[in-house]
């Protein structure tokens, strides 16, 4: 309760470090570290990173990278393994 799940696929493992690519208010794009909990079927729970609220890049992952501008979509992810 209270905590943040982001889908499992936003997440980015590099060296042993996880992120995940935040778009600020300004539309650009930064990558941000995070401190994953336990998953929970195709979602992950983040402990430490992120604040809620805070957009973070769900497709075309390949594409972005830090500093890049996009134009955000707002889309409700659907877990295919968790009711919501």
């Amino acid at each position: 309760e209270g905590g943040i799940l982001v889908p499992e696929r936003c997440v980015m493992e590099l060296q042993g470090i996880n992120s995940v690519y935040v778009v600020g208010d300004d539309n650009i794009v930064k990558s941000r570290q995070v401190i994953l909990g336990p998953p929970y079927g195709d979602l992950r729970l983040i402990d430490e990173g992120l604040q809620p609220g805070e957009k973070i890049v769900i497709d075309a992952l390949q594409k972005v990278r830090d500093g890049v501008e996009v134009v955000p979509e707002l889309i409700e992810f659907k877990s295919k393994t968790n009711p919501q």
